[in-house]
């Protein structure tokens, strides 16, 4: 009897899976699943606009060329007298183009304005780039031009080496509406 009193009994705690709602001892462990799901996003698309925009040109220069005089035999006077036959002179020289090409996500808007130089004379501007499209659309670069072309009128006297300045104003092309 001395012996059984003497001896230590032990106790083993059996593992079980415990859901939630039951209550746990000392020594139960517990194993929780945790669960996933996979899910694929197509690519989404940055709309934000991103510009760029090139300007080429080469010399834009016109030749005024005064008109010369002509001297005429006067058989009264034995004299050559100068008359003049066109005052105004004549403009020449190759009709000169500004390129415009757009690589930007949106389409743009091209305005010039034309001034005139003190002494300066006007030229013809034709505006071919007044809205150019956005190469987004086709993938490809888009271009417009802008026309300069010599004058028609008026005169420049010697020593005149510039007519005017053109300003080419870019802006975010946006459709009313």
């Amino acid at each position: 009897l001395t012996m059984i009193v003497c001896m230590s009994i032990t106790a083993f705690a059996a593992n079980k899976t415990a859901s939630p709602a039951e209550g746990l001892v000392p020594d139960d462990t517990v194993t929780i699943s945790v669960g996933a799901s996979y899910e694929k996003k197509d690519a989404t698309t940055d709309n934000t606009a991103r510009f760029s925009v090139d300007v080429e040109w080469s010399a834009i220069s016109f030749k005024f060329t005064e008109s010369a005089n002509v001297k005429t035999w006067d058989p009264s006077t034995l004299t050559y007298k100068e008359t003049t036959t066109n005052t105004n002179g004549v403009w020449s020289g190759d009709d000169a183009t500004i390129t415009i090409t757009n690589k930007s996500n949106r389409a743009i808007s091209v305005a010039t304005n034309w001034v005139k130089a003190e002494n300066g004379a006007d030229v013809v501007i034709v505006n071919n780039a007044t809205n150019i499209a956005d190469a987004s659309i086709s993938g490809e670069e888009q271009t417009g031009t802008v026309i300069v072309k010599a004058p028609t009128t008026g005169t420049i006297s010697d020593g005149v080496t510039t007519l005017g300045t053109i300003t080419l104003t870019i802006s975010e092309y946006v459709t009313e509406g």
